[in-house]
């Protein structure tokens, strides 16, 4: 389960606040937030993903809090995928999916790599 208890994060001298928030998010559920703009939602999110440090509270993937693993770590557990990106070529999925393990998929051919993207993918549904 990936949880954040009681987190609260500030800009600088913004004036915004994201204070005392908490959800918790059970694996393999679907998860949305929902706000106006300006409320924190995307704060929230990169406090969960570990991009952000929270300046009070904490964010748990199981019982371990996200500051005591690697990035490497959390990488293959908490993944964000943008609203809107703009990608310089028109990617397929699979493609997508493939840059996003390029790192740990290197040893494999372009063949393989494809193979294991589509078997990931088709898990997901």
């Amino acid at each position: 389960m990936l949880r954040a208890d009681a987190v609260s994060f500030g800009y600088g001298d913004s004036g915004f606040l994201l204070s005392d928030a908490s959800v918790a998010i059970a694996p393999g559920s679907l998860t949305g937030l929902l706000g106006p703009n300006g409320c924190g939602k995307t704060t929230l999110l990169k406090l969960l993903c570990g991009v952000l440090r929270p300046r009070a509270g904490r964010v748990l993937l199981g019982e371990r809090p996200l500051t005591a693993m690697t990035r490497r770590e959390l990488a293959r557990h908490v993944a964000v995928v943008p609203q809107e990106t703009h990608p310089a070529f028109e990617y397929s999925v699979t493609e997508m999916v493939m840059m996003g393990r390029h790192r740990t998929s290197a040893r494999f051919s372009s063949g393989l790599r494809g193979t294991w993207a589509r078997a990931s993918m088709a898990s997901w549904c």
